[in-house]
C-alpha cells in the first residue's frame, strides 16, 4: 500500500469527487481522507498506482509534485507519494 498526499484541492472537494477523479484515470485507491484546508490522503493499492497518479494528475489540474524533503517540511503544493506503508 502506498499513500499519496494531495494538496491544493478546491474547498468544495469531497471524498466522492476525488474518488471519481482517480476512477476517471483508471487509478485504484482504497481509502480517501479529505481534510479541511484543501488537502487529502489517498491510499493506493501499490507504488505503481501511486506513480501513475502522480504522472496523470500532475499539471493542468493545478497539481504539482514537490520533492519528498519539501513534503516533510510542510509544503502544500500538490500530489505526491512521500508516505509509504
Amino acid at each position: 500500500m502506498s499513500k499519496l498526499y494531495v494538496g491544493n484541492l478546491p474547498s468544495d472537494c469531497n471524498e466522492s469527487a476525488l474518488r471519481q477523479l482517480f476512477q476517471d484515470h483508471s487509478l485504484s485507491c482504497t481509502t480517501i481522507l479529505v481534510k479541511r484546508g484543501g488537502y487529502a490522503f489517498v491510499d493506493c493499492t501499490d507504488q505503481s498506482v501511486a506513480d501513475r497518479a502522480i504522472d496523470k494528475l500532475n499539471g493542468p489540474a493545478g497539481f504539482v509534485t514537490p520533492n519528498e524533503e519539501e513534503s516533510r517540511q510542510g509544503a502544500v503544493h500538490g500530489i505526491h507519494g512521500a508516505f509509504h506503508s
